[in-house]
């Protein structure tokens, strides 16, 4: 496990926590089981390439968030503000709903 994994899962199992999601229901929309996405969020197991797009999707996430390889080129990516999916987990104890610059991903998540 490298330190990247487990950001890596930190960010999936905090968004899909956000969303109200169990394991067993998010693995049946990417086509895994809930042991894999245990591994996938403990870190001890890396999301290939073509699960991490599923999964960015499922989570309403910018793939550089969760894919190894997405991460590391190019600017940070910054949530979108319209959307419910991206701003709850940066934002939370905040009343402002969107409307601050709380909604950039925090550079300890990059």
């Amino acid at each position: 496990m490298t330190l990247l994994d487990a950001r890596i899962g930190f960010i999936i199992r905090r968004q899909r926590k956000y969303l109200k999601l169990s394991l067993n229901e998010l693995g049946a929309m990417i086509g895994v089981d809930h042991s894999t996405l245990t591994q996938y969020e403990g870190g001890t197991r890396r999301v290939p390439y073509e699960r991490a797009e599923l999964l960015a999707l499922a989570l309403g996430l910018d793939i550089r968030l969760i894919d190894r390889t997405e991460s590391q080129s190019g600017p940070p990516p910054k949530l979108r503000r319209e959307s419910k999916v991206n701003v709850g987990p940066i934002h939370k104890g905040c009343v402002c709903k969107g409307e601050c610059t709380q909604g950039e991903v925090p550079e300890f998540l990059l």
